[in-house]
């Protein structure tokens, strides 16, 4: 079986003991018998602590809460999401008085947002090095936790509201301005009212920084289509009728990803993308779908079986 390794950490790959190379976000493959289980640990940079499990059917049908699976023609992608620290002890990163309580940001393996008798909520790495405000929104209070380009939010009852990249400005509404990691680029500027309790959102455009190369025409197109940007400007005449069936058509999916090795020597030049549709936490199915052209617009889609 063809397995894609990757990793959001720089990492090395051992299998059944042996060494196998390293692994980050560029895909290295291998051809694997599963049957009987192999061995894999990851190793990570920084003196983070390692991964290993069995990779077999089971894994794969199920897999835990530190790796994302994607099931692929005739193979699979394993992404390991996050390495925790290897100190058991509680480090607290930053503090403030919020509502009459103290909230924090503490490492503990991960790194998590405390207040009150809350349950910690986990932040992620993005967060090490976080700064703690407390905001005027809406005439409300609110708490927001900064960590680099990525932001989290909190109510007044110490609910999470947001978190992610974003650029914020608060005021009678909450502005942000998100950007998305894909070809194009996509950005986002949205407005949310707020109660207390939950952002309401109000307003929302998207809109593509620059133009994507012409070889990337799907992966633009599918990304557009997720993020609800205007990708009826990627659509031939003959299509533009029918561009609203367009999302019911496509469904649910949650990311678009290349096509493999495989793929393209079975259908050599054939523009098409990846579409990545949850089966349950962590696990997902790839989907491929092929695009026929009509003088540079998109005519017809259709999924490659």
């Amino acid at each position: 079986m063809r397995i894609y390794f990757l990793s959001r950490t720089h990492a090395m790959l051992r299998l059944n003991g042996a060494y196998a190379g390293k692994v980050d976000m560029f895909e290295r493959r291998v051809e694997l018998n599963i049957n009987k289980g192999v061995f894999v640990e990851m190793i990570p940079d920084k003196n983070l602590q390692p991964i290993n499990f069995f990779l077999n059917r089971e894994f794969l049908n199920d897999p835990p809460a530190f790796a994302e699976v994607y099931l692929t023609d005739g193979g699979a992608l394993i992404c390991a999401r996050e390495f925790f620290s290897k100190d058991p002890h509680r480090q607290t990163l930053a503090k403030i008085l919020f509502m009459n309580r103290e909230a924090s940001v503490f490492r503990q393996g991960d790194v998590y947002f405390a207040w009150g008798d809350k349950s910690p909520v986990p932040l992620g790495e993005e967060f090490a090095k976080a700064q703690l405000f407390d905001r005027a929104l809406c005439g409300r209070r609110i708490l927001e936790v900064t960590g680099g380009k990525c932001r989290a939010l909190f109510s007044e009852s110490g609910n999470a509201l947001f978190s992610g990249e974003a650029e914020l400005d608060f005021g009678d509404r909450l502005r942000a301005k998100i950007p998305f990691e894909t070809c194009a680029p996509l950005e986002c500027d949205c407005e949310y009212l707020y109660d207390g309790e939950r952002l309401k959102l109000v307003k929302s455009d998207v809109r593509e920084k620059s133009e994507p190369p012409a070889k990337l025409l799907p992966f633009a197109f599918f990304e557009s289509v997720l993020f609800r940007a205007d990708f009826a400007k990627y659509l031939a005449p003959s299509a533009l009728a029918r561009a609203d069936e367009i999302r019911d058509y496509l469904g649910e999916f949650t990311a678009v990803v290349p096509t493999t090795e495989r793929f393209c020597l079975a259908h050599p030049n054939l523009p098409a993308a990846g579409l990545c549709y949850p089966k349950k936490e962590n696990l997902y199915e790839v989907v491929y779908y092929a695009l026929e052209l009509e003088n540079g617009g998109i005519s017809n889609i259709y999924p490659v079986i």
